[in-house]
């Protein structure tokens, strides 16, 4: 008797995660619309309970305090969001209405597709949802302590455009709505450089926001500032490495100016080419070069000299 009440009970409790689940508002949460989605003809396919024949729980693609994202065999852009508990329903449940919010007001998230449950090898019952998965994804904390830290290398990596575009995209989301507050703001940036806002613990756009969370707007923009000058900042030393730049000098001030010299000296030669010039006599002197200098096409040209009028020489002559 004692077996049965624990089956009765486990069975009542699955029903009543379903029901919670089912009565979720989900779909595409950003513009794409479903009929453009190849993913949906895939998952009306699916049967309604999955097994180890869709789903590979040997691979965790990531796990939270509640939930872990599993992946599916045949299929490299969705995820099963697993509820590790049932109990834990009321969490999820939150978490996509949290996103909802964010998603109305234009803030790219992850879609979730509808909800689901897996039955293991163990005959397990676990419910949990179907959702987009963002290919390659690397985390972003935006939390208010990102001042002392550096960003991933990866999420530097991944960075391009399309970020900058999302970056700036959800600074005018907080700039338009003054109150708005996330806690424990972070993202996801996937291979394609696409920003994705993922896992907020509370959302709130209320139009007198409680006093011990008025700094905390505050805190999501400035975050997002930081987080650009950080990427631009990447892209510009990156750029600067793989740039094929020839500097011209004056004689006169390479022979004089001790402490340009030096400093020029000193910068990575690793694509640079530093010659000295003779503006009266056109003789010009290489001061360093890459072993591969002859095979260089030179993106930019920079010429050092405090007389411009003086200058007569053809610089790019033979160089």
């Amino acid at each position: 008797n004692a077996d049965l009440d624990i089956v009765t009970q486990q069975t009542e409790e699955s029903k009543r995660v379903a029901e919670v689940l089912d009565g979720l508002k989900l779909g595409p949460f950003n513009s794409e619309t479903s009929s453009q989605d190849d993913n949906i003809a895939y998952i009306k396919k699916l049967p309604t309970v999955l097994t180890n024949a869709e789903i590979d729980t040997d691979v965790i693609l990531g796990s939270g305090a509640f939930k872990i994202a599993h992946a599916f065999r045949d299929n490299p852009n969705l995820i099963f969001l697993a509820l590790i508990e049932n109990d834990e329903v009321q969490d999820l449940e939150k978490e996509v209405k949290m996103l909802g919010k964010l998603n109305k007001l234009g803030v790219k998230t992850p879609k979730f597709y509808q909800k689901t449950s897996f039955t293991s090898e163990e005959r397990l019952l676990q419910h949990g949802l179907i959702a987009q998965r963002i290919v390659g994804a690397e985390d972003l904390d935006l939390d208010e302590n990102i001042e002392d830290k550096r960003l991933p290398q990866e999420v530097l990596d991944y960075s391009n455009q399309q970020t900058l575009r999302d970056i700036r995209h959800l600074q005018q989301v907080f700039i338009h709505n003054p109150n708005l507050i996330v806690s424990d703001f972070q993202g996801i940036i996937g291979k394609d450089g696409q920003l994705y806002i993922i896992d907020p613990m509370r959302v709130d756009n209320a139009s007198v926001p409680p006093p011990k969370l008025t700094t905390n707007h505050e805190y999501n923009l400035f975050n997002l500032m930081r987080v650009e000058e950080s990427i631009l900042e990447h892209h510009r030393l990156f750029t600067e490495s793989h740039t094929n730049h020839i500097i011209y000098i004056d004689k006169n001030l390479w022979e004089s100016n001790d402490e340009l010299r030096e400093k020029l000296l000193k910068e990575d030669q690793g694509n640079k080419v530093i010659v000295q010039y003779d503006a009266l006599t056109n003789e010009k002197t290489i001061i360093t070069q890459p072993d591969n200098f002859r095979d260089l096409i030179f993106d930019t040209i920079e010429v050092i000299t405090d007389d411009p009028g003086a200058q007569n020489a053809d610089l790019q002559e033979d160089y």
